[in-house]
Order: structure tokens, then sequence, then C-alpha cells
């Protein structure tokens, strides 16, 4: 498991300054703290992501664990914005978004990203990437998530509830 996650900053997009007291000190508790090195290079970022997997080494998840993820995904840019740190401005991928070992808490590595997205359609993408990490059934949750996220105009808390909605779903009819 990878345990220390290392980025090259570039000062000239993130707006780092403004960012930087809560991205160092830990208090925003849906991002990894990350501690900061100035080179010859630049300025480097360590984020230490002990107990905690990236998205990326998950294979065949089930539908409720995938819709869990997601869900808990939510919660983690839900506290980033109660800090100042909005979803346009960092990169939001199956690279970037960990989660511990059994899958109940996320964590974001603030990747700063081009603001040239708006966030639903990070959210659309994030869903994208997400179905190859889950079963069969996993995905057809996903593509309906997805149709809804790009036809209507769900709020945030919208979105949370039909990713709810969708977790009930699997539970009663019992699909993994």
């Amino acid at each position: 498991m990878i345990e220390k996650k290392m980025i090259m900053i570039d000062e000239e997009r993130l707006g780092f300054e403004e960012k930087l007291e809560t991205l160092l000190g830990g208090v925003c508790k849906g991002i990894f703290p990350i501690s900061i090195i100035k080179d010859d290079e630049g300025l480097k970022g360590f984020y230490y992501t002990a107990g905690y997997m990236p998205l990326t080494v998950l294979e065949n998840i089930s539908a409720l664990q995938v819709l869990t993820i997601l869900e808990k995904t939510m919660e983690a840019i839900e506290e980033c914005k109660q800090y100042l740190i909005f979803p346009d401005e960092y990169i939001l991928s199956t690279e970037t978004v960990y989660t511990s070992k059994n899958l109940d808490e996320v964590k974001i590595t603030y990747i700063p990203g081009e603001k040239t997205e708006h966030s639903s359609i990070k959210m659309v993408n994030f869903v994208k990437e997400l179905k190859r990490l889950t079963t069969e059934s996993g995905v057809l949750y996903l593509n309906m998530l997805e149709e809804m996220l790009t036809l209507e105009t769900l709020s945030f808390r919208g979105v949370k509830n039909l990713i709810i909605q969708l977790k009930r779903e699997v539970t009663i009819c019992d699909v993994i």
C-alpha cells in the first residue's frame, strides 16, 4: 500500500497561498494534510496516506460498496467546502480519492486542477471512472446515477439523497 504520495505544485494555478493554512494544518478531515518542501525544482507536496489506498487499486467491488464510496466522497467534498476548498479547484479521480481498508472512510489528496470543469461535470466523470472498479450490478446503479446527474440539475443534497436511495434499493434487493 502506498503510504506517501508526492506531487509537484504549480504555484501559478492554485491560489495556493489562501489554501495553505488549511492544507498544512489538517483541519479539514476530507483532505489529507500536506507537507511542503521547496527545492531547486520548485514546490513539492507530500501526502501521508497510511491506512488508506487509492481507489485505482480496487477491483470488482459490490454495488453497495461503490455507492458507499461515492457517498463518502460526497461527504468529503462537503467537508472541504466548509473550508472554502471547492471541487472545481482540484482533481477528482480514482487516483486522487483514497479509501480506508473497510471502504467506510474517504479522503482526497488536493491536487490542483484547471478551473474549467464545473463540479457537476467532474462528478459525472468520477462516476464514469468508478464503473471500472465495480461489478455489473454496480455499473447498472452508477449508470442510473450518471444519467440523473447528466439530465437533471440536482443539488448537492439531491445527489447525496439519490445515492442513499440507491443504497437502500441495493440492500433491499440484496444485490451484490
